[in-house]
């Protein structure tokens, strides 16, 4: 009995959702299966008549028809207002299979007086009528094998009795070919009951993933979101503080540089020496991180511009050079005319300058003393190529992804700070995607690697207005003499240990410096000398409201147009680049180290 369902005890909570939700639903079908047999009933009403039964034959089944229609009308009336549950489960059950028995019964009851009141050419009619609606209850109830029993039981034993009772001949057959209906349609719809409940318990299993899934997937965004969150936090935060850190790292930069110089005895220089290359390990250190602080936080965003690239290899040119002499290498380079080197190209200046130092300075790491670095450029199909050449280790095939990888390091598995971090081709490849360009690798194992950075040439409409540089020879006939004729630099920056160490460095290497946290403390002291400045060295955020560019140009109003100024910022801000091009200011970030700060200076002076 347990097809009839009287209870959900013993059911997976699956199942009682199921049972449930097909109680409400043969109710709701209900609302349309009473006016379609009222309307049935209604056209056998003359039947009825025709048939000679009297009221009292034919009244009682009418009656209980319509007895159970009423009942089910106020019931579907009830169960609308009733919230259906495991608890009045059994009693809802209990209602709608007494309802279908009764209902049955009475249908049963009306066939079989009407089977011995009509003639014989009637049986037939009668016959296939009950059959039809056999299968019609079955219809409407093919989710539910109870019901579709209650629909059926009735009919069959009422019109099979009185079948058997009636002794003309071939009442038997009907008999049989009834009850072969109405078993067989009971069983077609025990079938289409079990695949439709599987259905069912497969549809909800599926819906239940689909949450989960959906729930899993909305965690993981949430992680997602908090994750790139803190990470933009983090590399807003470096990005803000970087500044702050910049300035007492170019004291200490300084500092170690100019105490290099001073000592003489070995044992002191060599830890002068060690002192120096940790300083500068750990501002290169400083400056990878706060790069990627910029790029990950998008303060550092690609704005591409035409301009000739060969100033931007003579700057390589002159840093690089000097290193690789401190390290025992040799550098080649590609001076002008050199193909390619002379053209100009469509990109980020600042995005170029960032990827070829880390390049140069990842192929002098790995260089062997007596090897060689180079850096090439050349023109080819509407782009130029710069390439930097190391005659390193190598790197093999499997590892050419990787290494750009941050913290990955292929030959420095001991981690050995002097060798970095390993974040420079990390901040190479975070460019290289912000910037669109393209960068290949090509390497053999034990005779180095070339790097090569593809960047479009700019449409010759761009090219108005852009100088070819080419060495003039005013330029190049500067002597020494002219370099030094006047070297008294102003000086003005608001802190005092930055100020003192800057002047410190400049003087020592034969520079008179004039400095004070204005401008016009620092011309009060140059005006107690009676000189001229042959530069102006300044910071860009001074703690007034006028910033390094203001004092410029007051600088210039005062002594010319064509004084040459400086600007050292620990600022990260893009749009700097810009705004010192446009005053016509050289533009240099900290941490500087002595040789940078007065590399920068000698260019500036012998302009």
């Amino acid at each position: 009995m347990k097809f009839l369902r009287l209870n959900l005890q013993g059911l997976s909570s699956t199942d009682r959702a199921i049972y449930l939700e097909q109680l409400r639903d043969h109710w709701r079908l209900d609302v349309w299966a009473i006016p379609g047999q009222f309307i049935a009933l209604l056209a056998l009403i003359p039947v009825v008549r025709r048939s000679g039964l009297s009221p009292w034959e034919w009244g009682p089944p009418i009656a209980l028809l319509l007895a159970t229609w009423a009942w089910g009308s106020l019931s579907i009336w009830r169960l609308r207002r009733v919230v259906l549950d495991a608890g009045n489960y059994p009693r809802w059950r209990a209602i709608t299979l007494m309802r279908e028995v009764t209902q049955a019964t009475g249908w049963a009851l009306l066939a079989a007086m009407l089977w011995g009141a009509l003639p014989t050419q009637w049986h037939l009619l009668i016959l296939t009528a009950l059959i039809i609606f056999g299968y019609t209850a079955m219809f409407f109830s093919t989710h539910d094998s109870g019901v579709a029993t209650a629909a059926n039981l009735p009919i069959l034993l009422i019109v099979l009795t009185r079948l058997l009772l009636d002794p003309a001949e071939g009442t038997a057959t009907i008999a049989l070919i009834l009850t072969l209906s109405m078993v067989t349609c009971l069983g077609v719809g025990r079938l289409i009951e079990v695949r439709l409940l599987d259905a069912e318990r497969l549809r909800i299993r599926n819906e239940q993933l689909v949450a989960e899934l959906a729930d899993e997937v909305d965690k993981v965004r949430q992680a997602k979101e908090a994750a790139e969150q803190a990470n933009r936090h983090k590399s807003e935060f470096i990005a803000t503080a970087s500044h702050d850190v910049r300035q007492p790292l170019h004291s200490l930069t300084l500092l170690s540089g100019l105490l290099l110089t001073r000592l003489q005895e070995p044992e002191s220089r060599g830890l002068a020496g060690k002192i120096s290359a940790a300083v500068d390990g750990l501002r290169g250190i400083f400056e990878q991180l706060f790069d990627i602080a910029r790029v990950d936080s998008h303060k550092l965003v690609h704005q591409p511009q035409p301009f000739m690239l060969a100033p931007l290899l003579g700057q390589m040119n002159d840093e690089f050079e000097l290193l690789c002499q401190d390290k025992g290498l040799h550098w080649q380079a590609c001076d002008p005319p050199c193909p390619g080197a002379d053209l100009a190209v469509m990109a980020d200046p600042l995005f170029m300058q960032r990827i070829l130092r880390n390049l140069l300075e990842n192929a002098l790491r790995y260089t062997a003393p007596g090897g060689t670095v180079r850096l090439r450029a050349f023109a080819r199909a509407g782009g130029v190529v710069v390439q930097v050449w190391d005659e390193g280790p190598g790197i093999a095939r499997e590892d050419r992804a990787r290494i750009f990888e941050d913290y990955v390091q292929l030959h420095n598995p001991a981690r050995h700070l002097r060798e970095g971090l390993g974040l420079g081709l990390g901040l190479v490849r975070r460019l290289i995607h912000a910037g669109g360009y393209r960068l290949t690798v090509r390497s053999r194992m034990g005779r180095g690697s070339v790097f090569s950075l593809r960047v479009p040439t700019a449409q010759a409409t761009m090219l108005h207005g852009l100088e070819r540089t080419e060495p003039s020879a005013s330029s190049s006939a500067t002597t020494s003499d002219e370099v030094h004729r006047a070297r008294a630099v102003l000086l003005v920056e608001d802190d005092d240990e930055v100020r003192g160490t800057t002047a410190t460095v400049l003087q020592a290497h034969g520079w008179t410096c004039f400095a004070g946290p204005t401008l016009a403390q620092a011309i009060d002291a140059l005006a107690r000398a009676e000189t001229w400045p042959s530069a102006l060295l300044t910071d860009l955020r001074l703690g007034t409201p006028d910033d390094g560019l203001d004092v410029a140009r007051a600088a210039r109003h005062e002594f010319g147009a064509e004084l040459p100024v400086l600007l050292l910022t620990g600022d990260l801000d893009p749009s700097l680049d810009g705004r010192a091009q446009e005053a016509g200011v050289a533009l240099r970030r900290k941490p500087l180290s002595p040789a940078e700060l007065l590399q920068a200076l000698e260019t500036l002076a012998s302009r």
